[in-house]
């Protein structure tokens, strides 16, 4: 069992489900009020958990605001600070590479093991239906590296999904990955009359 953010309003569980997006938001809008409340104490521990709960949301500017307005004593003495944003640095940038290596290089504490095996299996979902949309065909070795996977592990992963794997050329060592687009369930097209009144209601809406 686990404790997570205890003492800044988060309480023990066992179980992951328990972050959801309601939840982190009740979170943020609790350590928000606290950053501008003189009497809190604002210290290496509250500015982790803050980060954290942006990274989570994704709320890449946000947490990088956050981060330009934590100290400098207190960022430039706290390397566990430092490697929460080097995730957050690697996400702002969009480099795939970068966000599992800085994933990987700290062994998180329990307090915060599930929220960041929560990042990182968000981050790594998005860059499946990223890649799955931006390519037709990739090196295995590249896709691996790009959701922080060992060979194996991405090569189980094509399977799982049904995904084709091969030689482009039988001469040539290089496995290419062919994704197939993710269809994602598409909303409803209302009827016509349904389309004019909700038009008719927006447009209402700008006016007044």
């Amino acid at each position: 069992m686990f404790c997570l953010f205890v003492g800044v309003g988060f309480t023990c569980t066992t179980k992951m489900e328990s972050l959801s997006v309601d939840v982190i938001k009740e979170k943020l809008l609790m350590f928000e009020q606290m950053e501008y409340d003189a009497d809190s104490l604002k210290n290496e521990e509250f500015y982790a958990h803050f980060l954290l709960c942006y990274l989570y949301n994704e709320d890449l500017c946000s947490a990088k605001f956050l981060w330009k307005r934590i100290p400098n004593d207190i960022k430039e003495k706290s390397s566990f600070l430092q490697s929460l944003w080097n995730i957050g640095k690697a996400m702002w940038k969009k480099d795939t590479v970068a966000f599992h290596i800085a994933i990987q290089a700290v062994e998180w504490p329990l307090s915060i093991a599930s929220i960041i095996s929560a990042i990182k299996e968000r981050y790594r979902l998005e860059t499946i239906r990223v890649i799955s949309e931006a390519y037709s065909a990739l090196p295995l070795s590249h896709f691996a590296n790009n959701l922080g996977f060992s060979l194996k592990e991405a090569t189980d992963l094509v399977n799982q999904r049904g995904w084709d794997l091969r030689k482009p050329d039988p001469e040539l060592s290089v496995i290419y990955v062919y994704p197939k687009k993710i269809v994602e369930p598409s909303e409803k097209v209302p009827e016509n009359a349904d389309y004019l009144t909700l038009l008719t209601n927006f447009v209402s809406f700008l006016e007044n």
